[in-house]
């Protein structure tokens, strides 16, 4: 098979669910769903109200969901925990560790979301101080001043995003744990704008922890999503949580006898905490059948190549699109009104069927596989248009 016939199924799994989605430049805030999901969460629900949805089956496609994401990115099952999302994965990994007085958290303030912020601010209340490093002037991680940061024995974690949610610039993974581990840092990682379009090999990033949400780039619903822990790691840390799904239940699952609670789980199922969101593992699963049978290779290559021609696109329409290096690139595109007017132009945008977000007081647009070239083009020639008028307005007062 060519590598053109996988990307061309993957692009149309998507098709045929709205009769015009207009332009969709939003994955980032939302991925669409694959018709593949819709079905099964279809039937999924039809079993439900006929009273035969079996608990048993809806946990084995969790199960299978888990797999299927290891694989995704290269770890196995039993370092994988299922969440909502990431600010549960983040907060669970946060209170995990063992922290000491004095013990101090890395991070870059203007890199990150707020939900890889607070989750580490709050640790200050254990006594743990948060370092702050200022991000580059060219929007990328500053690695080296991360590494300058380092202080050994006192270094316990540094967290970084995998790609920033605006303006959309990649962290160089390998090149941060190499310069933390001579200080015998953790690095736990946000994945929530990256896993599903970029490519990741976790154990050769050199990551130890990463927390991510299903409904962007993973295409599936909000409410479900992945904590992956290294083993090694995972086996020394205690969850700050514990349910019958976190502990080895050697008796079967209703097994409470003496001392259940000082068994854990193997690995990152530790970390599990009551039954996970059967409905968006239902979505998942197949979203990660999608997403495995097209290659993370090929669609990490035709996302940036979307985002390449939406980023000359929009500057041709008279946009001012925020360059990160070259090499740093993602699927996310940030964009600036020349006089400001963001908020007018996103408003405007809407209106004419083009999706998209207004952040940080600009505009974010973000592709996938399933992007169409003429999707660029409809956004590129409203935001021309709005431009247009916005001339004429300013010339006629």
């Amino acid at each position: 098979m060519s590598g053109a016939e996988p990307l061309a199924t993957f692009r149309a799994a998507f098709s045929g669910l709205a009769a015009d989605r207009g332009a969709y430049l939003d994955t980032a805030h939302k991925g669409l769903l694959p018709g593949a999901a819709h079905a099964a969460l279809l039937a999924h629900l039809e079993e439900t109200v006929r009273g035969v949805a079996e608990k048993s089956r809806l946990i084995e496609i969790a199960e299978e969901a888990r797999e299927l994401f290891g694989r995704l990115v290269g770890v196995e099952a039993d370092e994988i925990a299922i969440t909502k999302n990431v600010s549960e994965g983040v907060n669970t990994f946060a209170n995990a560790v063992d922290w000491r007085p004095g013990d101090e958290v890395v991070l870059c303030t203007g890199f990150e979301h707020p939900n890889n912020l607070l989750p580490w601010l709050n640790l200050r209340r254990r006594g743990v101080s948060v370092v702050e490093v200022p991000i580059r002037p060219d929007h990328a991680l500053p690695v080296e001043a991360i590494g300058d940061a380092m202080r050994p024995g006192k270094t316990r974690v540094v967290t970084v995003s995998a790609a920033s949610f605006t303006p959309g610039c990649r962290a160089d993974l390998r090149a941060v744990s190499e310069a933390i581990r001579p200080a015998g840092a953790l690095l736990h990682v946000d994945g929530a704008q990256s896993v599903g379009v970029l490519r990741h090999d976790l154990r050769a990033e050199g990551v130890d922890a990463l927390s991510v949400g299903g409904q962007k780039a993973l295409c599936g619903l909000f409410g479900f999503g992945f904590l992956y822990v290294r083993r090694e790691l995972a086996e020394r840390l205690d969850p700050p949580f514990l349910a019958r799904f976190g502990v080895r239940q050697e008796g079967g699952h209703e097994d409470f006898s003496p001392g259940v609670e000082d068994r854990p789980a193997a690995g990152a199922r530790r970390f599990d905490v009551g039954y996970p969101g059967f409905t968006g593992g239902v979505a998942m699963r197949e979203c990660l059948r999608l997403l495995l049978a097209t290659g993370p290779e090929a669609i990490e290559a035709r996302a940036l190549a979307l985002s390449a021609c939406l980023a000359d696109a929009l500057d041709e329409a008279g946009l001012r699109v925020v360059r990160v290096p070259e090499h740093l690139r993602t699927h996310i595109v940030a964009a600036n009104v020349p006089g400001g007017g963001a908020a007018a132009l996103h408003a405007h945008l809407a209106a004419h069927g083009v999706r998209c977000s207004y952040r940080k007081g600009g505009l974010r647009l973000s592709v996938h596989a399933y992007t169409d070239e003429t999707e660029i083009a409809r956004a590129a020639e409203a935001c021309s248009n709005w431009l247009r008028q916005e001339d004429v307005a300013s010339a006629a007062e």
